[in-house]
């Protein structure tokens, strides 16, 4: 999934389903064949080849029928820097879900220490349906798909986006084919057992990011025994699975935004933004309303409406090198005569990265509208969304509950609360999740390392203190006091970066109590932003530093605007 601007959110009802208990275990699958591996397709941009190879394994697509049909998952792998320090593998998972994992390992070799790069081959993956793995797709066009997750308001009116959700729905019902109803988070975990038992390894550590980490956490209660030294980094509630979690955008959007009105007014003389972090925020406001009034049609076919915009800004909140970027969107938007649809568009791609265009380039035999497709299905698979009062089957008869919900977060959170309440095509989802949600808990060995920042826009903090509850004895909590989503490998924090290596490579994990990393500084400009961002591992030199640059944009490209 090079997916970017195409992703999550949340919906409101009033009727809880009960939770569910632990998920039945599958039926042990046929014996895993070894990989074949042969060379990957090319890096992507300036990213060096890292000596990445691929492969590919046969999965069964339901795991209690482990001999009936299957599908194929792609595999990557970087082998250990040092063979006579080699420990194990690594699993590595950027987010999503709808994630490619493909090119992360290729990604995180230019960012990790070198000590993990000796001890550990790096083993990437697209997940179940995702880019080069048996693709899923909902016969969605590329302005569809654009729209479609998160789900933005369609022409300032709730019915009408209550009417494009149901939509969406119902063409990946149609489109999904048969493998749509299993696509979860708990295959996904079964698919990466799959991949360990390929490889021949008794145990696997696993780094994970955003939605990785809930899949990280399944994966540890599934395969307790088979779960080595684990990094999980901005953490999901598994409580919050999914409705949740997108609510918290509002007050976690809420919480960040502060960091972006205050770099934008510290650099006023240059921006032109406003003077203080109120008159920022009242920026925000205006050109929000300018583009309701006057949506902007882009070369590409993007709409830059209010809806949009909102997305914008709140992806933008991922990462302090997004800053000067989404400033100098902000000050295109502001000059009385309005630069040309491609600058604007340009700046765009400085902050997201390109979404998928009909006819545009994409993977080979992958769906336009697949990062959304494969997203979706777990979103809506994982759980059964709520439905309504009269508990009817089909939520159009009392969507006035999602309505009253969507408007109560707006008043509470105006700046981000529509994008993290609205109605979802899971309300309408055709079929119900094939079984139960897994449970987690304590139970396990204690072998899992948290690190999360207390200013994640979309994984907020308080989820990962929720997490690490639930987790119990099993792991230790780093604070890391900044803003952003993402931090060990990821950003200006080595305090970060260094207890998920120490952790890794030496089994040094902090104490039950946690750790708390101090904050690192912001910058100024577009290219110091970026720069300083990729942290001083590795190679050294210009061309190093522009390739870590690069790696860790793709990186957070994957998470945007999803978790």
């Amino acid at each position: 999934m090079r997916k970017q601007i195409w992703m999550a959110l949340g919906v409101a009802a009033v009727l809880l389903l009960p939770t569910w208990a632990p998920a039945a275990a599958a039926a042990e699958p046929p014996p895993a064949s070894s990989i074949v591996w042969h060379n990957c397709a090319p890096p992507p941009l300036d990213i060096p080849d890292g000596g990445q190879k691929c492969g590919e394994i046969d999965v069964p697509l339901n795991y209690q029928d482990p001999r009936g049909t299957h599908i194929e998952v792609a595999v990557s792998r970087i082998a250990a820097a040092n063979p006579t320090k080699r420990r194990g593998v690594l699993l590595v998972n950027p987010g999503g879900p709808g994630g490619s994992g493909l090119d992360l390992p290729r990604e995180l070799s230019l960012l990790m220490d070198s000590a993990v790069l000796d001890a550990y081959d790096i083993v990437g993956f697209d997940p179940r349906g995702v880019g080069q793995s048996t693709p899923l797709t909902c016969g969605l066009t590329a302005l569809q798909a654009n729209q479609a997750l998160p789900p933005l308001m369609q022409d300032h009116r709730f019915s009408a986006t209550a009417t494009f959700v149901h939509q969406v729905a119902d063409q990946c019902a149609v489109d999904g084919g048969q493998i749509m109803p299993y696509m979860n988070t708990a295959n996904t975990a079964r698919d990466m057992d799959q991949i360990r038992r390929a490889l021949g390894e008794p145990k696997i550590s696993y780094l994970g990011y955003s939605y990785g980490t809930y899949l990280g956490m399944v994966y540890a209660m599934l395969f307790s025994q088979h779960t080595d030294r684990m990094v999980i980094d901005s953490n999901v509630d598994p409580d919050w699975t999914w409705r949740e979690q997108f609510n918290q955008w509002g007050p976690a959007g809420a919480a960040r935004f502060p960091d972006f009105a205050r770099f934008a007014a510290a650099n006023d003389a240059t921006l032109h933004l406003g003077a203080t972090p109120a008159a920022v925020t009242n920026k925000y406001y205006q050109l929000s309303n300018q583009l309701a009034a006057h949506p902007l049609m882009l070369p590409d076919g993007t709409i830059l409406n209010d809806a949009f915009f909102c997305e914008v800004v709140f992806s933008s909140l991922y990462s302090d090198s997004s800053f000067p970027f989404l400033a100098m969107l902000w000050q295109e938007l502001s000059q009385p005569v309005l630069p040309g649809g491609a600058a604007i568009q340009n700046t765009l791609g400085g902050l997201v990265g390109p979404r998928p265009l009909a006819g545009g380039p994409t993977p080979p035999l992958v769906p336009v509208d697949n990062p959304v497709a494969s997203g979706l299905a777990v979103l809506c698979n994982d759980v059964a969304w709520p439905r309504n009062t009269a508990g009817l089957p089909d939520p159009a008869h009392n969507v006035a509950s999602y309505e009253l919900d969507l408007g109560l977060s707006m008043a509470a959170y105006p700046m981000f609360g529509a994008l993290g309440r609205n109605i979802w095509p899971c309300a309408y989802w055709k079929s119900p999740p094939v079984e139960p949600s897994v449970q987690i808990s304590g139970t396990g060995p204690r072998n899992i390392l948290m690190i999360q920042n207390v200013r994640d826009p979309a994984t907020a903090y308080s989820g990962a203190v929720e997490a690490r509850q639930l987790l119990g004895h099993r792991a230790s909590l780093v604070t890391v006091q900044q803003g952003g989503h993402g931090a060990a490998y990821l950003t200006l924090s080595q305090c970060a970066s260094d207890a998920a290596t120490r952790w890794l490579v030496n089994g040094l994990m902090p104490p039950p109590s946690g750790q708390t990393c101090p904050p690192p500084g912001l910058t100024a400009s577009p290219h110091a932003a970026l720069s300083s961002e990729a942290p001083t591992r590795g190679a050294v030199g210009p061309a190093a530093t522009s390739a870590r640059t690069t790696a860790i944009r793709l990186i957070q490209e994957v998470m945007r605007p999803r978790f």
